[in-house]
């Protein structure tokens, strides 16, 4: 089962592994990552941070949506992770369900607007949230668990 879906520009880091591990007793991190999928390099250096109690995989978005509706999961506690607004739209899109999204740390060059200390919005960002709102889906920004979560409803 999924535990949590977390954008995250920075995908598996300290933050994901002291502190949103332990939290949901996590078995397993997903990064649903085509460009790090692609990547070998990237896809060894993140699933070596696996551990005797926490398997960690990269796979491409479409492949993780198709094994966690599979099934293939049903029994795990799984933390999955993006690196952005848009791969969360698509995991949705391609049928994975979910009635929330953490946002962590999100990034961006250009035009944006600041949400939080670590949280930037583009407008395309913006078009994201309302369209998880709309569809009923609760959108919290909080970086690490003992963080005061800040409920998102939109323009702020």
């Amino acid at each position: 089962m999924v535990v949590l879906l977390r954008v995250d520009d920075r995908l598996v880091h300290g933050q994901v592994m002291e502190g949103w591990v332990p939290f949901f007793k996590a078995d397993h991190i997903i990064v649903a990552s085509d460009d790090v999928a692609g990547s070998a390099f990237h896809k060894q250096a993140i699933e070596s941070c696996a551990h005797d109690n926490l398997i960690v995989k990269v796979a491409e978005a479409k492949d993780a949506v198709k094994e966690i509706c599979n099934g293939d999961y049903d029994t795990c506690r799984v933390i999955v992770l993006v690196s952005g607004l848009r791969d969360a739209l698509r995991l949705y899109e391609d049928g994975l369900r979910f009635l929330s999204i953490n946002i962590g740390n999100l990034h961006h060059g250009g035009e944006t607007r600041k949400i939080t200390k670590s949280v930037y919005f583009s407008r395309e960002d913006e078009a994201i949230v309302k369209k998880f709102i709309d569809l009923d889906i609760a959108v919290e920004i909080r970086a690490v668990p003992g963080e005061k979560s800040i409920s998102y409803k939109g323009e702020q």
